[in-house]
């Protein structure tokens, strides 16, 4: 939220002109903006036009949210490339919303990608489309304890059911459940071959589906380590262009054990330091630690993600959520620097340059400005 302050004068009116800007970025062939449309404040008129267009500069099909009964129905107003345009003159009698909600599908970039500047600031987008898939070593860590008895465990279950079966032969996995200690039972590890997709399947029907099995408490902090380790050492006997992904499923605190979120999320970093393992975890809503599982996502190259209720079923969302973010990984590591760009230029102020993973229909985006040498901020 951003605040803005304007004098009016007794019985007059002022003109704001309210310019954003957004870097935006492809997320699975789409990409997503938001656009203010309503302040926190009455007004009697709006007027708002959109129309979105490519790089090349050509405009493209794109979808809004948008429901405002009797000015504009998304149900009516599907995908296209049609500018949408809004006049209002007495938008106090309406629900608007404050934000516009849209998304289009951008046209392909080019190999060597696409580089824009305006003398001053740059961006510089890059998708690798022409690589192969990098083979992946997975551990999945899924809470058995109390708490996920009834739809969660089964949702679980069935989720890593799903996903499992889209492993390729190259790929390595194991299972991990946890509980009040850090290892209840294991599975693995081994390669996405049918064989051992097919034991994988029976262990996670043999051993989540039990009550023999759901302990009571919670040991977050010997989960992640455990895992952790079991991680790093396939890390270690795989080649280089392998990706270490280590996929952790709770609902609960830390109750066993270590229950410090601090020193859990330090302890964890603290064995990941060098990176190699990236670590994506799941948390159900409402019970879930998400304070320490965004955390931990976020210092070692992962993204968490929270299991909503009154969204999609569980396991659609856990499903949905793997494919999107690690369900095919085109390169892990990127780290992306400005050189040679000559003695009389400088590349200064980028946002983000390091890409723990970039996975299909995601693509590289950064900004940053340019300078000369003498500090003159233009070229």
């Amino acid at each position: 939220t951003h605040s803005l302050q304007v004098a009016i004068p007794p019985l007059g009116s002022s003109t704001v002109e309210l310019v954003v800007e957004q870097l935006l970025k492809q997320r699975l062939h789409e990409v997503q903006f938001e656009i203010p449309l309503f302040p926190n404040e009455d007004i009697d008129n709006i007027v708002f036009d959109l129309t979105v267009e490519d790089t090349d500069g050509e405009p493209v099909d794109f979808h809004v949210d948008l429901m405002v009964p009797g000015v504009y129905d998304e149900r009516v107003n599907s995908t296209s490339n049609t500018p949408v345009h809004l006049d209002i003159p007495d938008a106090r009698q309406y629900d608007i919303p404050k934000v516009v909600r849209g998304k289009y599908s951008p046209g392909k970039l080019p190999d060597k990608g696409l580089l824009y500047s305006d003398g001053t600031c740059f961006e510089h987008f890059f998708h690798p489309s022409s690589l192969d898939p990098m083979p992946r070593n997975f551990v999945f860590v899924v809470d058995v304890s109390n708490s996920m008895n009834g739809d969660k465990i089964v949702s679980a279950k069935k989720a890593l059911n799903v996903f499992i079966s889209s492993l390729n032969p190259e790929d390595t996995f194991t299972i991990q459940t946890f509980g009040h200690k850090g290892t209840v039972h294991l599975w693995g590890s081994g390669p996405g071959t049918a064989k051992e997709k097919q034991e994988a399947n029976q262990f996670l029907d043999r051993t989540m589906t039990s009550s023999k099995y759901y302990d009571g408490g919670t040991n977050l902090h010997e989960a992640f380590l455990e895992g952790l380790l079991r991680a790093k050492n396939s890390a270690e006997v795989s080649d280089d262009n392998v990706a270490t992904l280590l996929i952790m499923i709770s609902d609960g605190y830390a109750s066993r054990g270590e229950t410090n979120r601090v020193k859990i999320a330090e302890h964890v970093y603290e064995l990941n330091e060098e990176g190699t393992v990236k670590i994506f975890p799941l948390g159900f809503q409402g019970s879930a630690d998400m304070i320490l599982l965004d955390a931990i996502a976020l210092m070692n190259g992962g993204v968490s993600t929270a299991i909503l209720k009154g969204q999609d079923d569980f396991d659609e969302q856990i499903v949905n959520f793997l494919d999107r973010e690690i369900g095919t990984v085109l390169m892990s590591n990127v780290n992306v620097e400005y050189s040679g760009v000559g003695e009389a230029v400088n590349v200064y102020g980028e946002t983000q340059t390091l890409f723990p993973v970039l996975a299909d229909g995601y693509e590289v985006v950064v900004r940053g400005l340019i300078a000369d040498s003498d500090g003159d901020k233009s070229l």
